[in-house]
C-alpha cells in the first residue's frame, strides 16, 4: 500500500513538471515569433466608387524587410476580390511575402454595387516599415 502512494506522488509530480515546462516552452516560442516580426504593415487601397467592408486584410508574415508591394485587384459587383497580380515596382520581392500579400488581398471585401462594372479594377498597396 505504501509503495502505491509513492508511485502516485511520483506520477503527479512528473505530470506537473511536464505541464509547467510545456507552458514555459510555448511561451518562449510565442515570444521568439513576435521578436522576429521586425516590421509593421499598413495598407491603403484605390477602387473608384467603392469602399472596404471592415478593413483591408493584412498579410500574415514573419519578415524583417521594409518596402512596398502594390497589388492590382479585380473586384466583382458583389465586392469580392477575384483576381490579384503584383504590380511592377514592388520593393519587396521575397516570394513568401508576395504570396502572403496576394492571399490577404483576396480576403479583402468591398461594398456590393450592382451598378458597377462586372469587374472593377483597383489596387491595394501594402507598406512594410521597420519597427
Amino acid at each position: 500500500m505504501n509503495s502505491n502512494k509513492y508511485l502516485l506522488v511520483f506520477v503527479l509530480l512528473f505530470c506537473g513538471a511536464t505541464v509547467f515546462y510545456s507552458y514555459k516552452t510555448s511561451k518562449e516560442v510565442k515570444s521568439l515569433k513576435e521578436s522576429t516580426k521586425a516590421t509593421s504593415v499598413t495598407a491603403s487601397y484605390r477602387l473608384e466608387d467603392r469602399y472596404v467592408i471592415g478593413e483591408v486584410v493584412l498579410p500574415e508574415y514573419l519578415s524583417s524587410q521594409a518596402g512596398t508591394i502594390t497589388v492590382n485587384i479585380t473586384v466583382s459587383r458583389m465586392g469580392q476580390v477575384n483576381k490579384t497580380r503584383v504590380a511592377d515596382g514592388a520593393t519587396i520581392t521575397d516570394p513568401e511575402i508576395v504570396e502572403a500579400v496576394r492571399k490577404a488581398a483576396l480576403k479583402t471585401v468591398f461594398n456590393p454595387n450592382l451598378d458597377a462594372p462586372e469587374a472593377s479594377m483597383g489596387t491595394i498597396t501594402y507598406t512594410f516599415k521597420k519597427k
